[in-house]
């Protein structure tokens, strides 16, 4: 909660379901998915995902998330990135070793396993550097599925290379959604292929909420109904981490011009730092989509946030 950090940790950990994809088209030299600035071969029964950045195998459920972040995350990760804070995502480390890429890069190599529901998943996370830019690239395969050992994995990581990092406009256009004002925040970096992360201030790297925060991501889900979409934004907002003693000051459904919204207002405190914090949390529910929007900052920084992050939200639209 106190950081961009966790947020994107956490991204780069949850199960995406995979999409049909046309079949790759290999090449000598690593693809890069739009938007991002770091490409890989990948193994060759994946195809580029349609929801977010990365691969999937559809018919293996398998999948490859891929997430930038700034090259100061990498000292945050390797230091944090241990056994006990991923058995909190869910995840059993079998190893965590140095893992040699091409000149100039740096990184390590988790393998694991985590059970989601009945089907138990082999997990690859590597985290690199280039000293620019640091990746996040976690693979997934149900561990009785053929043709993702550690060695075909490993292979496809190995091809790991960096570009100069695309324009905000070529990332922004790699989501699957729009985005009208800002109201006064700055674009940060898009992740995950579906996420753009916003900030007031002068830092891209913000702990302990020293800047407000602006969160805003889309998923595929038609939820139709006001109680079927209260349920749904409270189970959202139940899901952001780091926080205790959450006092909610109120829960509201309103109509934006044909377009059911839901906010949720709230103050909670930072289990680290101890700082009240200023929560805020508005859904669009289109007709087949959502797109959700956080909003994080010392409570005392407060001001006229809300009225900002309803202008942020009025301008969001899904599609190109």
């Amino acid at each position: 909660m106190a950081s961009l950090l966790p947020r994107l940790v956490t991204m780069a950990l949850v199960v995406v379901a995979g999409l049909s994809a046309a079949p790759s088209v290999r090449a000598a030299e690593p693809p890069f998915l739009p938007g991002l600035s770091v490409g890989f071969e990948p193994p060759p029964s994946m195809t580029p995902a349609g929801q977010f950045s990365g691969y999937v195998d559809e018919r293996a459920g398998a999948s490859i998330i891929i997430v930038e972040m700034p090259a100061e995350a990498y000292a945050d990760i390797e230091k944090g990135f241990n056994a006990d804070a991923l058995k909190g995502q869910g995840v059993t480390v079998r190893k965590r070793a140095p893992f040699a890429l091409g000149k100039g890069l740096k990184a390590f190599l988790v393998e694991g396993t985590q059970k989601q529901g009945t089907t138990v998943f082999d997990k690859w996370i590597l985290v690199a550097t280039n000293g620019k830019t640091t990746a996040l690239v976690t693979v997934q395969a149900p561990a009785t599925t053929a043709g993702y050992d550690s060695a075909t994995v490993e292979k496809s990581l190995k091809t790991i290379a960096f570009r100069a990092p695309p324009g905000v406009d070529e990332q922004l256009a790699s989501l699957p959604f729009r985005m009208g004002e800002l109201a006064g925040f700055r674009i940060v970096r898009v992740a995950t292929g579906n996420s753009v992360l916003m900030t007031q201030g002068p830092k891209d790297v913000v702990r302990e909420a020293e800047q407000p925060l602006v969160i805003v991501s889309s998923g595929e889900a038609a939820i139709p109904g006001t109680l079927e979409q209260d349920r749904f934004a409270k189970q959202a907002f139940s899901t952001l981490p780091g926080i205790a003693n959450l006092a909610i000051q109120r829960i509201e459904g309103k109509d934006e011009n044909g377009v059911p919204m839901h906010e949720i207002v709230a103050t909670a405190d930072d289990v680290r730092t101890k700082q009240r914090l200023f929560l805020m949390q508005i859904v669009r529910f289109e007709r087949s989509n959502y797109l959700r929007l956080v909003v994080m900052a010392r409570e005392n920084q407060r001001g006229d946030l809300e009225q900002r992050a309803r202008t942020i939200a009025a301008g969001l639209s899904v599609g190109s």
